[in-house]
């Protein structure tokens, strides 16, 4: 069984990622996700359905070395962006 770490599953092409993935009982699917209402609820449906579904919420970016150190996931997939949803452009 390998531990499958990814990031951005809450993403258009991490939600459909994990839905493929969860589907594969012989993987352990570990997701890195912020801590938001809506990715809570996201999450929680996946979670009843798939027991090998694990999420790992997080608030800031310093809380997730302390999270993901010992999990030694055997694959990582990072899909996670920095979206900024109305950057200024300095022209």
């Amino acid at each position: 069984m390998k531990k499958i770490l990814i990031t951005g599953s809450t993403g258009f092409i991490g939600k459909r990622l994990v839905n493929n993935l969860v589907n594969n009982n012989n993987n352990q699917i570990f997701s890195i996700i912020r801590k938001t209402g809506k990715n809570y609820k996201y999450s929680s449906k996946i979670r009843k359905k798939h027991k090998n579904f694990h999420p790992i919420f997080f608030k800031k970016n310093s809380e997730l070395k302390k999270k993901v150190s010992n999990l030694k996931a055997e694959v990582i997939i990072n899909l996670a962006t920095n979206f900024i949803p109305n950057p200024e452009h300095h022209q």
